[in-house]
């Protein structure tokens, strides 16, 4: 029963931190812009493929590579 209480405990000290509380707040901001969203939802499709391909032991396609790598360039500048 200790390690579960203890689970239990880390949960609330971390609910409680000023990086989770960050976090919902970017979150939040990010959600309530749809066009953001469908960036993020792209990105992470691109990156799925790419990660799949490597998963596979394949080289991911140059054009994948590029449409992930420029997808992230432009979802660090937002």
């Amino acid at each position: 029963m200790e390690v579960y209480d203890r689970a239990h405990e880390l949960a609330r000290a971390l609910a409680r931190s000023n990086e989770y509380k960050d976090y919902r707040l970017c979150r939040a901001k990010l959600e309530s812009d749809s066009s953001n969203m469908e960036m993020l939802k792209d990105f992470r499709q691109k990156q799925i493929a790419v990660q799949l391909a490597l998963i596979s032991g394949k080289e991911p396609k140059e054009a994948d590579k590029k449409a992930y790598e420029e997808s992230y360039r432009i979802i660090s500048l937002n």
